[in-house]
């Protein structure tokens, strides 16, 4: 594989925005960043001058493409064991592919890419608040605390993410306060101006069952429908998903996610 270089950037996001939902983070995040970033580098392979797979390191992960008639993953393979990345993501057969391989470092964990509709949930004494940045260690605190959706963040570098995120207007935090303390979150991690990736859901565990989590994920998303952004959102967890169905979501994919295991849980 060879680093990427903006003479191959119309050809990698024509390639990416095909099955967009299949690669949405990978598609948004070269959009809006490009090759060559400090927290970000892209490597890709041609075959007979199509592009065959695609690998961005985005601060201490990996999205990873391929095309659906790829067999060989041995360079991206290469890569991970070069980087060893906290968490790697991708379409679901492209995970299974690749995790038998590096299965002694990482867990596996599979789910459901979704679109979300326009919900039309009426609010009455609470409404979400966009975070502000002096709130940004608070909520990364929060959501690290979740080995789900946190648990590959060290929660200083997610504030980080979260403040570029906002200043570069790829993506934006709503809380929810209670008792003089932030006791959940909701993000837009990837944002374009036709679409958006909601994630990083979380509420305090005193506060659970009170409905938080339901009018976060309405708020966000007729939010985003109102700015003519198409709504996506991953799901790994059943009862999770159940709500999200019946809120009108639709399944779109399916997609798989490595995570580092942490020292000394190795299998063997």
């Amino acid at each position: 594989m060879i680093r990427a270089t903006d003479a191959d950037k119309g050809h990698v996001l024509e390639k990416l925005r095909i099955n967009i939902l299949d690669n949405v983070y990978l598609y948004i995040d070269i959009l809006m960043y490009g090759f060559d970033h400090e927290f970000s580098s892209v490597w890709i392979q041609r075959d007979q001058g199509d592009v065959k797979y695609i690998v961005l390191k985005y601060y201490d992960s990996f999205q990873l493409y391929a095309a659906e008639d790829a067999l060989d993953y041995s360079e991206i393979i290469d890569l991970i064991m070069d980087y060893k990345p906290a968490m790697i993501s991708g379409r679901a057969d492209l995970i299974r592919s690749i995790a038998p391989i590096v299965g002694e470092l990482y867990d596996e964990t599979y789910g459901v890419v979704l679109s979300q509709p326009h919900t039309g949930l009426k609010y009455t004494d609470c409404f979400p608040e966009r975070t502000k940045e002096e709130d940004m260690e608070e909520v990364a605190y929060l959501v690290c605390t979740d080995k789900g959706i946190g648990g590959h963040y060290k929660p200083l570098e997610l504030m980080e993410q979260f403040k570029r995120r906002q200043n570069d207007k790829t993506g934006r935090n709503y809380i929810i306060r209670r008792d003089g303390k932030i006791i959940a979150h909701y993000a837009t991690y990837a944002e374009t101006p036709d679409i958006a990736v909601m994630s990083g859901m979380i509420v305090a565990p005193a506060y659970r069952g009170n409905g938080y989590a339901r009018l976060l994920h309405c708020f966000l998303a007729d939010l985003l429908i109102s700015e003519n952004k198409t709504a996506v959102l991953f799901c790994h967890e059943q009862d999770v998903l159940k709500m999200y169905l019946k809120l009108g979501a639709v399944v779109r994919g399916e997609y798989g996610k490595l995570t580092m295991r942490k020292t000394g849980n190795a299998k063997g």
